[in-house]
């Protein structure tokens, strides 16, 4: 009995020891989960931060080159000036692209909300220069023209525009607000993202990649498109300012024979059409929504390290008076 009895305790010893064993390989399996959870955490935080440091850096430079290029408010930009040349940065630790573009390469649509600048009033119930130009961007982007003047009568109750002696497209237009479902109103304020443009009842969804690279919402009422930033992919919104007269063809043809240092004036951009083209581009209201300089730029940039990538917008506002560049609005998401 007492050999049996201890043989029994050593059992029970043993068994003891094995669970306690199992335990700790239990919770030191957990502290080693927990420890490297908390390591990648730290090291996604790390990262982040390097990226978003850099990245301010990048904007800073670009606020710098800006202010150097554009100081002579009457030189025109150009792509060829330092500030539209990409930044490249690459480390052991992480790889920063950026980019400046010109923000002007768009029609705004909050210049709806100012009177029609163009040279020449429209006749009694002749629509506006501007309403010609969004309605033709819009079919322009494969939207049908019955459903182009629609969406521009949503979108100036959308923005607050008073229709004037026209009511009835206005009061059609808030009624199809009230349609919606949920109901919804309009904001009756100028856009802050061209995205906005999906609020509207009638928009067709499918288009709005086309359309977004056509129109766009910036902080102010009016609209310069400067001609010395339009690439050739951007013809169409160069042909549109010309309601189709000038084509899209003719128009990239005329965009790859800018000079190397942009057009100096739109006097040196007419000049250049009517010996291109001298039968075409004869709408002077045109004149009126082009520039060769910019206020508003966007600077892109996209960083990354072995554990996340990061995307980041920084709109910059260039002063007309002091020609000093500033930072107006900062974005950024996480890609992985």
């Amino acid at each position: 009995m007492n050999s049996a009895s201890k043989r029994r305790q050593r059992g029970v010893a043993l068994l003891v020891v094995l669970i306690l064993l199992v335990l700790m390989s239990v919770l030191a399996a957990r502290i080693s989960q927990q420890f490297t959870r908390n390591l990648q955490k730290i090291q996604f935080q790390l990262g982040q931060q390097t990226l978003r440091w850099n990245s301010d850096a990048a904007v800073q430079l670009a606020i710098i080159r800006l202010g150097d290029d554009l100081a002579d408010g009457k030189k025109p930009s150009s792509l060829d000036q330092s500030w539209a040349q990409p930044i490249s940065v690459k480390t052991e630790d992480y790889q920063l692209d950026s980019q400046v573009f010109d923000a002007q390469t768009c029609f705004n649509v909050n210049s709806l909300l100012a009177p029609d600048n163009s040279t020449t009033s429209p006749l009694p119930g002749e629509k506006a220069m501007t309403q010609k130009v969004v309605e033709y961007l819009m079919t322009n982007a494969g939207i049908n023209s019955a459903t182009a003047e629609t969406l521009f009568n949503e979108l100036t109750v959308y923005l607050g525009i008073d229709s004037g002696s026209d009511n009835s497209k206005a009061s059609s237009a808030a009624e199809a607000f009230r349609a919606m479902q949920p109901p919804r109103v309009p904001a009756k304020q100028m856009m802050y993202s061209i995205s906005e443009l999906k609020l509207l009842p009638g928009f067709p969804v499918e288009s709005y990649a086309r359309l977004s690279k056509l129109l766009c919402a910036l902080p102010n009422t009016k609209t310069k498109v400067n001609i010395n930033s339009l690439t050739q992919q951007q013809a169409p919104l160069l042909s549109g300012l010309f309601l189709g007269e000038l084509t899209a063809d003719d128009a990239s043809q005329l965009i790859s024979k800018r000079p190397d240092s942009g057009w100096e004036s739109v006097e040196a951009f007419r000049a250049q059409l009517e010996k291109q083209f001298p039968v075409k581009g004869k709408e002077a209201s045109a004149d009126s929504y082009m520039t060769v300089n910019s206020n508003f730029f966007t600077v892109y940039t996209t960083g990354r390290t072995d554990n996340l990538t990061l995307r980041f917008v920084d709109n910059l506002y260039l002063d007309e008076e002091t020609r000093e560049a500033s930072r107006w609005l900062h974005r950024y998401r996480t890609i992985e």
